[in-house]
């Protein structure tokens, strides 16, 4: 029982650190800094439609399953669920990082370059692609770490201000 709460509580840990924590941050930082930031449509919304979607599969479909008591995938779709999670997952860094690169750059840094937007994407080296997946995955290993560490605090504190219980 304890896995398969797993994936849901990382999944909204994560999402709370991106909501919260990585976003809030660079707004913030990002106002202070510049007063006023620029962002593409496309960048954005490919991100939010990639959140979107895991957060449907992982946090509000289990709800709607009725092979399993209690809101909760059985292991086989929780594996099916891990997998297209993953695809997204995987899906929306390649359009990030290789594909639709332009989208994530903002609309200044496009025009001070003078370049066609094709001739924006450099090349990394491969020791920094293997230092940044390295990286990557020490991150998602971080936060599926925090998720199992904090979610007993969280429903402790869920308890004591008498709010509703999940379990």
């Amino acid at each position: 029982m304890e896995t398969i709460t797993l994936a849901r509580d990382t999944v909204f840990a994560a999402v709370m650190i991106i909501l919260t924590g990585i976003i809030g941050s660079c707004i913030v930082i990002g106002s202070l800094r510049y007063r006023e930031q620029s962002f593409t449509l496309q960048g954005v919304s490919t991100a939010l439609i990639t959140l979107t979607s895991v957060i449907i599969f992982v946090l509000i479909l289990p709800n709607y399953t009725v092979s399993h008591l209690g809101g909760e995938y059985t292991s086989l779709q929780l594996l099916f669920i891990a997998l297209i999670s993953l695809g997204l997952y995987l899906g929306f860094t390649m359009i990030q990082t290789f594909r639709h690169r332009s989208f994530f750059i903002s609309p200044q840094n496009k025009l001070s370059e003078n370049l066609p937007v094709e001739s924006n994407n450099k090349i990394i080296s491969t020791k920094q692609l293997y230092i940044n997946c390295i990286l990557l995955i020490l991150s998602l290993g971080i936060v599926v770490l925090l998720a199992k560490l904090l979610s007993k605090d969280v429903e402790h504190i869920v308890v004591s201000v008498g709010a509703p219980n999940l379990l």
